[in-house]
């Protein structure tokens, strides 16, 4: 049951099991090992390293298929584990949707007999429609999310391609002009997914053509009602993610351009919403772009003024939700960050400051969480800096300490 990437040594990873759970199955309903010559190690080992089987053949044509396609020597080709189950479980029920049919279409012609009109189960049908187009729709924007961020440690992104490709399918067959306002916010937010995912992969071209789709149509909503703060957070999430891409692309100035346009709609947000922390934290993180793109422009003092506001908020947020460990953390970046800065201006004294308010912010997280070897690391970190600018004030008892 071995696949072929484990044959030549190489790393085995998830869709290495996926291609032994294929033999398996193979195996199962034929009773023959996929792999001939079992007996004969020194005769076996060739056709396993260039994945050789027997073709699955005497059961179920779509098993069949599921199986080869688990078999594939490619391993970015096979399917993943979810993929397949969802497929197994498609398979099982052909039999009973089979019946489903025959049942329906008996049913149907006893209604024509009986004189029915069709208004009913058009209704019905109409119904099921919406019902299994919104299923469609949510199990798009599930692949597209939350799969996204599970598939992305194991180096899967691949997995996703033909599911940007069927969900931008999907929406042209519907087509721009016959999609309700929320139909078109999930499109945009699918574009907004699947550019995440084609930055990750590093194809930033594909990503920005994905980001400017959903621009149009995130544009569009919010003319249309500018005081939903869904739609406004939709349109602001768009124009951070054109900005990150031109920010890496060092076009700067068009890069702050877009990081203004997202601070303006955070702060929207904040005053549709004020007691909403989420969108104060989108304020922050707007900040702290611009302060990002002065930094890189040499505007020192520009980028001191961003950090210092998003400070600000940072503190405040953290002050009102003290166990919150996702805040702290970034208040201690920030602060690690704005230390930087002093130190840039010839500022020891405030980088000092911020370095030991930094200091005291990780001390809480790792009360709160003594295992964690990363805020430990942080830590390490920050007392380093922390000694090498009371060095340079002349402070080096408390260096040493």
């Amino acid at each position: 049951f071995m696949s072929p990437e484990q044959a030549r040594s190489e790393p085995a990873t998830p869709a290495s099991d996926m291609y032994a759970f294929g033999l398996l199955v193979q195996w199962l309903f034929t009773g023959e090992f996929a792999y001939r010559n079992q007996e004969d190690l020194a005769a076996l080992i060739p056709p396993v390293r260039e994945g050789i089987t027997r073709s699955a053949t005497g059961f179920d044509k779509d098993l069949v298929t599921l199986v080869e396609r688990l078999k594939s020597p490619s391993a970015a080709r096979r399917p993943t584990a979810l993929a397949a189950r969802e497929r197994l479980a498609w398979i099982r029920g052909k039999s009973a949707r089979r019946n489903r049919r025959l049942i329906a279409a008996a049913v149907l012609a006893a209604l024509v007999l009986a004189g029915f009109k069709y208004t009913t189960d058009l209704r019905t049908e109409r119904q099921k429609a919406e019902h299994n187009r919104a299923q469609a729709e949510d199990l798009m924007g599930f692949m597209l999310g939350d799969l996204r961020d599970k598939l992305e440690p194991v180096g899967r992104l691949d997995v996703l391609d033909d599911v940007g490709a069927k969900a931008l399918e999907y929406y042209a067959a519907r087509g721009r002009d016959n999609l309700g306002d929320e139909e078109s916010f999930k499109l945009a937010k699918a574009m907004v997914q699947i550019g995440d995912v084609r930055m990750a992969q590093g194809d930033m071209e594909a990503a920005r053509l994905a980001f400017d789709q959903a621009l149009v149509i995130s544009r569009d909503l919010v003319e249309r009602d500018p005081a939903n703060p869904e739609w406004v957070a939709g349109l602001g999430a768009v124009h951070f993610w054109i900005g990150s891409i031109l920010y890496g692309q060092g076009r700067l100035d068009e890069a702050r351009d877009r990081f203004v346009t997202y601070l303006g709609l955070a702060q929207r947000l904040v005053t549709l919403e004020p007691g909403n922390p989420d969108w104060q934290l989108e304020v922050a993180y707007g900040h702290t772009n611009l302060a990002a793109v002065a930094e890189e422009l040499g505007d020192h003092a520009g980028a001191i003024a961003s950090i210092e506001s998003s400070l600000d908020i940072k503190r405040e947020l953290v002050a009102r939700q003290p166990d919150d460990p996702g805040l702290k953390s970034g208040l201690a970046n920030s602060l690690g960050w704005a230390g930087r800065m002093y130190e840039t201006e010839g500022r020891p004294a405030a980088a000092l400051a911020a370095y030991l308010e930094a200091e005291n912010v990780i001390r809480d997280l790792i009360a709160a969480d003594p295992a964690n070897t990363s805020h430990q690391e942080l830590h390490s970190i920050t007392l380093q800096l922390v000694a090498s600018q009371q060095r340079d004030l002349g402070q080096d008892e408390e260096a040493l300490r």
